[in-house]
């Protein structure tokens, strides 16, 4: 049995990393189970980690320039998904294997 007294909670940068972690998983699971494109699954997943590194604290944890940093990564990522839907905007056109890891690398916001 676990001691869960002793454990700290987790960050808001921490929560996105484990986002970011499960994403290729979850991504594909949420593509296979629902009507969704895989680029708006893809979307679903970049909305969580936003959500998590949204904010005055996690600017603090990660310091100002690390987080300005992560919010124009982000930011570039929104643009070149709303691109892809463009090109691949439904469930039965699928961006090539080499785009998916593109986008995969690129949701790593915090390296």
């Amino acid at each position: 049995m676990k001691n869960f007294e002793n454990q700290q909670p987790k960050t808001h940068a921490e929560e996105a990393r484990d986002v970011i972690l499960k994403s290729p998983e979850q991504i594909e699971e949420q593509f296979r189970r629902t009507a969704n494109s895989w680029l708006a699954c893809f979307g679903s997943r970049v909305f969580a980690i936003e959500t998590y590194l949204f904010g005055k604290k996690v600017e603090d944890e990660l310091g100002s320039e690390k987080y300005n940093a992560v919010l124009q990564k982000l930011e570039a990522l929104k643009q070149k998904l709303y691109d892809l839907k463009q090109q691949y905007p439904d469930k039965h056109t699928i961006p090539p294997d080499e785009i998916k890891q593109e986008l995969l690398n690129l949701l790593d916001v915090l390296k």
